[in-house]
């Protein structure tokens, strides 16, 4: 493994991630609750909606870095002509 400044090794991310998952599994019930009084219709709609809005910006950040244009540009070798 890498000794790079600021970047963390695979047991210490490991034991990060276990950690996070333990506390929301812990936190999440108390989130449910809260929930509760909320139709399920409304909660699906806004999980479309906001889901829909983040997967658009990411798609927009990614075409206007160029990493969705680059696969799908055509390169034309004219240096040789065939024949």
């Amino acid at each position: 493994m890498d000794n790079l400044p600021g970047k963390i090794d695979d047991n210490t991310a490991g034991v990060f991630y276990g950690f996070s998952a333990f506390v929301l599994w812990g936190l999440l019930p108390l989130y449910w609750k809260l929930l509760g009084a909320v139709p399920a219709l409304e909660i699906l709609a806004h999980r479309i909606l906001w889901s829909f809005i983040v997967v658009a910006l990411i798609i927009f950040t990614l075409a206007n870095v160029g990493i969705l244009r680059e696969p799908y540009t055509i390169k034309t070798d004219t240096a040789e002509p065939r024949g």
